[in-house]
C-alpha cells in the first residue's frame, strides 16, 4: 500500500466556521498563512547569584511558529505521533499538522518524514519511494533498538479535533 504525502496547504481552503462538504478534504490556515513571528523580550532582571552567566546572552529574539492549521477529512485515521491518513476515493493520502506552505516546505517535510528516526518521521513507520511523494510502510518496521513493532491506526467514527502544537 502506498501513502501519498499531501501538505495541508495543498488542500482546498476552508473559511472560518465553514464545514467541508461531505467526502471532501479541506484545510484552514489562519491568515496570513505563513510562519507566525513573536518577539521575545529580554528579562527585566536576571538573578545570577553564582555568577555562572549561563543566561547572559538572553535578550531580544525573534521566534517563529508554524501557522495555525485545521485539517478536515472524511474517514480519516490518526497514526504515528500526529499524522492523519485518508482515502480521497482515488489515492490514500497522509499529512502531519504542519501546513508546509512555503517554497520548498513540502520537499523538506518529505525528506524529514523519510528518516529512519521515529522522532523525525513522526513515528509513522513509512519510508519514501525515491523522488516521489509516495511512501510505503517500512518492512519490517523497526524501533531504534532494532526490535520489530506493529503500528496501529485510530479510526474515528465521529468528528474529532486533534490539537497539536508545532513550534519551530
Amino acid at each position: 500500500m502506498q501513502f501519498y504525502y499531501t501538505p495541508p496547504s495543498a488542500l482546498p481552503a476552508l473559511r472560518p466556521g465553514q464545514l467541508p462538504p461531505r467526502g471532501a478534504s479541506d484545510a484552514y490556515v489562519l491568515p496570513p498563512g505563513g510562519p507566525r513571528h513573536f518577539q521575545r523580550r529580554a528579562p527585566d532582571t536576571l538573578d545570577d547569584l553564582d555568577d555562572t552567566r549561563l543566561l547572559a546572552d538572553l535578550g531580544l529574539d525573534l521566534c517563529f511558529y508554524q501557522p495555525v492549521l485545521v485539517t478536515a477529512v472524511e474517514g480519516g485515521a490518526l497514526f504515528g505521533y500526529r499524522a492523519l491518513t485518508w482515502n480521497d476515493g482515488k489515492t490514500v493520502r497522509f499529512c502531519t499538522d504542519e501546513p508546509a506552505a512555503g517554497p520548498g516546505d513540502a520537499e523538506a517535510a518529505m525528506v524529514r518524514l523519510d528518516s529512519a528516526s521515529p522522532f523525525l518521521n513522526e513515528d509513522t513507520g513509512l519510508r519514501r519511494q525515491a523522488g516521489t511523494a509516495a511512501f510505503v510502510p517500512a518492512v519490517p518496521p523497526r524501533m531504534s533498538t532494532g526490535a520489530t513493532r506493529s503500528y496501529r491506526c485510530a479510526r474515528m467514527s465521529r468528528p474529532i479535533l486533534a490539537a497539536c502544537c508545532s513550534g519551530s
